[in-house]
């Protein structure tokens, strides 16, 4: 609340929006049968329109205070060093060292904010050139717990690997498209091919998959 107050929003705005997120009760849905209600006590609702502005609003500071470091990396001339999508939260650190400062004032704003990093959900992968590809990466802590390193991670539906080559997710798109045209093939079978052919530009056609 205090963020938005320090933003300008009107009062009774802030006001109406505590009192509905107060308020909210879910239940689960099974069939036909429903369990009980029950009063949700944090975050944000999934899938609400104000989601994403309200998270933004919360996580701005974070991502002013990461910038303010001057701790970061260049990619294609672009200088950033963390990348964030709702609750993706990516860091980009030029080395280990580099890297422990930036979690450091993640650590930081977590401990301010009332904002928990899940330290299950979080990896590091180490981008090495060639002629360093043999040497120590040393551990790397959140909480004074390490955190584990692995060769590949899927961030944002896309597949990035330690070797900088995207061999593994255009695998993954491979098998998807011939899963995606094993379902026109069986569904649509019975209509012509006018029909299939405008069908198969629909589907593969998209700008990431056009060089398969």
């Amino acid at each position: 609340m205090c963020v938005l107050v320090h933003r300008g929003i009107d009062v009774m705005l802030i006001r109406l929006s505590v009192f509905w997120y107060y308020k909210q009760t879910c239940c689960v849905r099974w069939g036909t049968l429903y369990s009980p209600f029950f009063t949700v006590s944090n975050g944000v609702r999934q899938g609400g329109i104000m989601s994403p502005v309200l998270f933004n609003s919360y996580m701005d500071d974070l991502s002013v205070c990461l910038n303010n470091s001057k701790i970061s990396c260049s990619m294609n001339g672009v200088i950033s060093n963390h990348s964030m999508y709702a609750d993706d939260t990516c860091i980009i650190a030029p080395s280990p060292s580099a890297l422990h400062k930036l979690l450091g004032l993640c650590v930081n704003f977590a401990q301010s904010n009332f904002v928990k990093f899940d330290k299950s959900k979080t990896r590091c992968t180490c981008f090495k050139p060639k002629k360093l590809s043999s040497s120590y990466v040393p551990g790397v802590m959140l909480n004074n717990e390490p955190l584990s390193f692995i060769s590949s991670n899927k961030y944002l539906g896309i597949i990035v690997r330690d070797r900088l080559d995207d061999e593994e997710d255009i695998m993954r798109l491979v098998k998807r498209l011939y899963a995606t045209v094993k379902m026109l093939i069986s569904r649509f079978r019975k209509c012509s091919d006018e029909v299939n052919t405008k069908l198969f530009k629909s589907f593969f056609s998209n700008a990431y998959g056009s060089h398969l």
